[in-house]
């Protein structure tokens, strides 16, 4: 028999297992639940990170868009001034690089690009931001432009934008084939252009290179047109023939430039050689008054490129052959079509090009010389570089003689070399005067010569047209212009 102490009760204990079993259920459930709710709250917190994060994402892509918009508005009638645009893209309205508002949230460039972005391309850097979360996007914009018009027809059109604030003169040069057309049936034998059609334009020239199955048709007309406006300018064919123009724009300093003259010198026999060098010679614009007092010379050229779209000319030279010697190479502006093959709908047996140069015009009389310090009886402003010959009077000046550095109000200037005979009592003149040969004689010729930059290019015709009153810092060639994201990544930081 057991004693009291010893007894055994082994219900009781049992109650105590089921109770101790309970409460750890209990305790488990709630740890459980527990960890649940801190998993929920855990995954809401990171669904709304994950929200803003996706609208910081969208911000800075909304950021990118609005610069591509501001370039693309921008080079849409220069396709010149990308830099520029995208220096102004990225800045807001007061010309900072401020958090711009946008969406709940902001947007805001960054100047901090890397690495520098390729030549002819703009960088674009947005930091995006939504509540706590931020985002930073980089893309590269690039331009894509067509710098003219090219195809098969009568009736020509061109798009002409100035986006300057004072207006300007455009200056357009159209090249077609006479006889037959490559790729294209045609029908009847030669044909001819006539000026564009509207009524504030002009025809400056309308020649062919020769007569005959190789000959080259090249219409030069001048149209003004008014600050910050656009126009289409259309030109018309007596019949269907391959044809490529190009054009440029020459905004004026204070108003719109005034168109001087033209000339042009018809079915020379010089231009029909397929030779690397060809040359043309022009009377002296001063004399003949096509050329009288003014500041810029455009050269318009049609050429024939033997159905091979690398016919081009690599330079032009005005007063090739002077006396004395003053060689002026001519700044290009346009080539059309694109000598890459990669213009739609053409056959390379047509070009055309246009080129230019800029000179200020100043006429000064009563000139003296001493070693190279010119003096003048009155106070003469001189920009630096300005070409100098004498127009009459005692005295030589050697070739490409220039004005050393800025004169204002002066009558004594630095020139960039001693006259061969001293001058007394001369007559000197800048601007397109100075780049004649012996520019006061109307019986004069000066010489240009075109070096081609490949055999495709044979027969050409060309004009000049002589302007005064032109800003050469905004002078560019009509482009249809748009801006595209060439690249796009985001920047992942701390």
């Amino acid at each position: 028999m057991l004693s009291p102490k010893t007894q055994y009760f082994p219900h009781r204990q049992r109650g105590f297992v089921s109770i101790a079993a309970v409460v750890f259920v209990i305790l488990c459930v709630l740890f459980i639940l527990m960890q649940t709710l801190g998993m929920l709250g855990n995954k809401s917190i990171d669904s709304v990170q994950y929200l803003n994060g996706m609208k910081a994402l969208y911000n800075a892509e909304s950021g990118v868009e609005r610069a591509l918009g501001s370039i693309s508005k921008t080079i849409a009638g220069d396709d010149s001034q990308l830099n520029a645009a995208c220096a102004v893209a990225r800045l807001d309205n007061s010309g900072s690089t401020n958090p711009i508002p946008f969406a709940g949230g902001s947007f805001q460039y960054d100047s901090n690009i890397t690495p520098t972005p390729p030549v002819g391309t703009c960088g674009i850097r947005v930091i995006g931001k939504f509540g706590q979360a931020q985002r930073t996007v980089q893309s590269l914009v690039n331009v894509s432009s067509e710098i003219g018009t090219a195809g098969f027809g009568h009736n020509i059109m061109m798009r002409l934008e100035n986006s300057a604030s004072v207006p300007g003169v455009a200056v357009f040069n159209l090249a077609w084939r006479r006889h037959g057309s490559t790729g294209h049936s045609t029908s009847g034998g030669q044909i001819n252009a006539s000026a564009c059609t509207l009524p504030s334009c002009g025809m400056e020239w309308n020649i062919e290179s020769s007569s005959g199955i190789p000959s080259i048709g090249t219409l030069g007309t001048a149209v003004g047109i008014g600050a910050t406006s656009g126009v289409d300018v259309v030109q018309t064919l007596s019949g269907d023939r391959n044809y490529s123009e190009v054009g440029m724009v020459m905004p004026g300093l204070l108003a719109q430039p005034v168109i001087k003259g033209a000339f042009a010198d018809d079915k020379r026999t010089a231009n029909t050689a397929n030779n690397t060098v060809t040359t043309g010679d022009t009377s002296s614009g001063e004399a003949k008054g096509w050329c009288n007092a003014a500041d810029t010379l455009v050269f318009g050229v049609s050429g024939r490129g033997n159905d091979d779209v690398t016919g081009a000319f690599a330079s032009v030279v005005f007063n090739s052959a002077g006396s004395p010697a003053q060689p002026i190479p001519l700044t290009w502006i346009a080539h059309f079509p694109n000598t890459d093959g990669t213009t739609p709908a053409v056959f390379g047996d047509v070009f055309s090009e246009i080129w230019y140069t800029y000179n200020p015009y100043v006429l000064l009389s009563g000139a003296t010389s001493v070693g190279t310090t010119i003096t003048v009886p009155s106070a003469v402003t001189l920009k630096a570089g300005t070409i100098l010959k004498v127009y009459s009077g005692t005295g030589t000046l050697a070739g490409n003689t220039k004005v050393v550095a800025d004169v204002v109000s002066k009558t004594q200037f630095q020139v960039t070399a001693a006259p061969t005979t001293a001058l007394n009592n001369a007559t000197v003149c800048g601007g397109i005067c100075a780049l004649f040969n012996n520019p006061a004689s109307a019986s004069s010729s000066t010489t240009f010569a075109l070096t081609r930059a490949t055999n495709a290019a044979q027969q050409w015709a060309g004009g000049f047209i002589c302007l005064s009153g032109v800003d050469p810092t905004k002078v560019h060639r009509i482009a249809r212009s748009s801006a595209k994201i060439s690249q796009w990544n985001e920047i992942v930081s701390d």
